[in-house]
């Protein structure tokens, strides 16, 4: 496993292919959209609701929980090209996964085309089950830039307790021969293998440690046990954190083990919603990766331009509510501060 620097990995992800390829369009709009963001606050990150399917039924998730009441579809690839076409002049990255599992979307491979083809960065997370050989091949030639395969404990019980499913050995087959299939390929897709801290787990770290560095995994992410409250009311809120919140000393924690309340580093202002751009299935734009019931919408990205959406009145006020931190939703952000 590879440690890189900031620099080393921001280098590799927006300018070594351009670079190798000689694209210089592509590297002057990549740094002229950086600018922007930096100096106008435009959004620089675009989510895309490919779907909102899930495989899965973990107990701290909206999607399976019935909390999401819009209808459960797929999204057609026409409505994705606009969508893609309607953002690209200011956006650089696309994440095709938000509310759901990405790949319940028999289409991914050419979602991430597109997209490609567009000069965009692409990102998946995926639970991982259902990252056949196959698919994993699809992914790799369709030159996806960063997935994330979570594999949230390092053993059988411990990964059922958290994920709601007995795939353990799915999971952990199918990144040993996805990193397998990234070596004999030569891609450049970064296999990034996130592993969230909780009670069960919380003694595993050595292990995925040394998983990680044996299969030749680019980058572990070891974060802390978090939980989309606003959701599930404060006795259910209470209820999962008691459940999963680590114990062991030296594990970071979002919330006070005492009276489960969240811990905010800087509880005054969100740059969630204005750094980046949050579709639904519909095309509509939520207030940021937070709003899963997209609560609060300010535009459908599928009928009308980015600029022009971020230009109207509407939308700047919307905006103004987020990162004010305004609304409800608000209140038990997990990722304020983090």
């Amino acid at each position: 496993m590879v440690n890189k620097s900031r620099v080393s990995k921001l280098y590799n992800l927006y300018f070594q292919e351009p670079i190798q390829k000689g694209d210089v369009p592509a590297i002057v709009g990549r740094l002229k959209k950086h600018l922007s963001h930096r100096i106008k606050k435009t959004p620089i990150a675009l989510i895309v609701e490919i779907c909102n399917l899930c495989n899965y039924t973990c107990e701290t998730c909206p999607t399976k929980r019935d909390l999401i009441t819009r209808p459960k579809v797929l999204m057609k690839f026409e409505d994705y090209k606009k969508i893609i076409d309607n953002s690209k002049d200011i956006i650089d990255r696309v994440s095709l996964y938000w509310t759901n599992e990405p790949l319940t979307h028999k289409d991914i491979g050419k979602f991430i085309r597109y997209a490609k083809k567009n000069k965009l960065i692409t990102y998946i997370s995926t639970n991982t089950s259902l990252l056949t050989e196959k698919v994993a091949r699809d992914l790799l030639e369709a030159e996806l830039d960063v997935i994330t395969v979570c594999m949230d404990g390092m053993s059988r019980e411990s990964y059922r307790e958290f994920r709601g499913a007995d795939d353990f050995e799915i999971v952990k087959s199918n990144i040993i021969n996805l990193t397998r299939l990234k070596r004999e390929l030569n891609a450049r897709t970064t296999v990034r293998l996130q592993f969230i801290l909780n009670k069960y787990n919380q003694d595993e770290v050595d292990s995925v440690i040394s998983f990680a560095e044996k299969h030749g995994v680019d980058e572990l992410a070891l974060k802390t046990f978090g939980l989309p409250g606003y959701f599930y009311g404060e006795e259910g809120r209470q209820r999962l954190i008691k459940k999963f919140l680590p114990t062991k000393k030296g594990i970071d924690k979002r919330f006070n083990e005492e009276d489960y309340s969240l811990i905010k580093k800087d509880p005054t202002k969100c740059d969630g919603p204005t750094s980046g751009v949050s579709v639904t299935v519909e095309g509509d734009i939520a207030l940021c990766c937070y709003d899963f019931t997209a609560k609060h919408i300010y535009g459908n990205l599928i009928r009308h331009k980015l600029r022009d959406i971020l230009a109207s009145q509407g939308a700047k006020k919307i905006l103004a509510g987020g990162e004010n931190m305004q609304y409800e939703i608000c209140q038990n952000c997990q990722y304020v501060g983090q």
